[in-house]
């Protein structure tokens, strides 16, 4: 029963400070990020700068603010949005050369046409291998990366490195 109360206080002790934070962030931003999927749910798309007002390493999200399509106020929306979907946020004064980084493939998803395609953790083709893609899996791809040109056998390979994102 003490374990049950204890884990029910600590809930709604979690909840109440996260109401309080997400209330006092009303116009103190932290920076600017660039959206890196869509989120057809709230009408963005990804190449969009939103305002970040806090980064929750709990919850493992940023609380942006967005235009309230509902509302006649200019005063944004506040929404939650996974840490994986945006940048790093930045000041003004440096998000021209973050936008810059993302705005050529900033609608670029693709679809994966071979399953099993490794992604590496660096732009060399014996870097360590950090997932594979799956036959028809949805990608964004975020910019076209440099790097050594990839081989078999001896025998360069067509095609560029991409920096890319899944949605897992």
């Amino acid at each position: 029963i003490m374990r049950k109360l204890l884990t029910k206080t600590g809930a709604l002790f979690l909840m109440g400070l996260s109401i309080i934070l997400f209330a006092s962030c009303k116009d103190k931003v932290m920076g600017y990020s660039v959206l890196l999927w869509d989120m057809p749910e709230h009408k963005i798309q990804s190449g969009s700068v939103l305002p970040v007002y806090i980064r929750s390493n709990i919850s493992h999200v940023y609380v942006a603010g967005i235009a309230d399509e509902d509302s006649d106020s200019k005063e944004l929306k506040k929404i939650e949005i996974p840490l994986w979907q945006l940048t790093e946020p930045v000041k003004k004064g440096k998000l021209a050369s973050v936008t810059k980084r993302y705005e050529e493939y900033a609608h670029t998803y693709a679809s994966v046409k071979l399953d099993g395609l490794p992604c590496r953790a660096e732009p060399v083709n014996t870097s360590k291998q950090v997932y594979r893609l799956r036959k028809a899996e949805v990608i964004k791809i975020l910019y076209k990366g440099t790097g050594q040109a990839p081989m078999t056998g001896g025998v360069p390979l067509e095609g560029d490195w991409y920096k890319i994102l899944t949605k897992d």
